[in-house]
């Protein structure tokens, strides 16, 4: 398995031009060509969507990661926790360890939790985000930003812990997009509808063209027959 694993490494860094050679993931971790790894990104049992990007220096456990997002430089994300109902915080108690493992013991507690980053989210630089952190399809996180609560969708969020300041659209218009799921139309469906990704302020007048609800059709009325 750890030559399986070796291969598959070094396949990927040389013919995934998108990912950089200086960067680091373990077997759990799968993403495909059509993502960035810059220099020095380690991920852990991480999933990345296509057309998402890594900045440099992210490091980055236990999350998956939608389609189309973007995690700035320096960014720590699925962030491992300590037990604070314990007489102390030191994982020298409960976890194997390179200073003393006489001392430790099992405790029911669980270090990393499973973190989900949506589609189209923007993570500035040196976000941190709190493993088990749920973050909504197109919400926007400030740099530097402490991340300890889920953030909606759509919101922009930002602070030390990170606070809502405003939504990226209405509502109305939120829920219009949380229903198309743009991300995952195919990239002839993209290339056709291009010109509405660089459109600013849309409307719902804009996202009408995208409505996929399928029309009932008006029963006739019935007409009694004579015979």
């Amino acid at each position: 398995m750890l030559i399986n694993y070796l291969t598959t490494l070094f396949q990927k860094k040389r013919y995934y031009k998108a990912v950089s050679f200086f960067s680091f993931w373990d077997k759990y971790t799968s993403f495909s060509k059509s993502v960035y790894i810059g220099f020095g990104v380690r991920l852990g049992n991480a999933k990345i969507g296509n057309y998402s990007r890594v900045r440099q220096l992210s490091t980055i456990y236990y999350t998956e990661i939608g389609k189309f997002s973007g995690i700035g430089v320096n960014s720590r994300i699925g962030i491992g926790q300590h037990p604070l109902n314990l007489l102390s915080t030191n994982l020298i108690f409960y976890k194997k360890n390179q200073i003393k493992n006489s001392w430790v013991r099992n405790i029911d507690f669980q270090e990393y939790k499973p973190t989900k980053i949506g589609n189209d989210v923007w993570v500035g630089e040196s976000v941190m985000i709190l493993g088990g952190i749920k973050i909504g399809d197109g919400a926007v996180i400030a740099a530097r930003s402490v991340v300890t609560k889920d953030v909606p969708p759509y919101a922009i969020v930002g602070g030390v812990p990170a606070k809502i300041i405003k939504y990226r659209f209405d509502q109305e218009i939120i829920k219009r997009l949380l229903e198309i799921q743009w991300w995952n139309w195919s990239e002839s469906k993209i290339e056709k509808n291009i010109e509405i990704f660089t459109k600013e302020n849309i409307s719902l007048k804009d996202l009408e063209v995208f409505n996929f609800k399928k029309k009932i059709p008006k029963a006739k009325p019935f007409i009694q027959k004579s015979y």
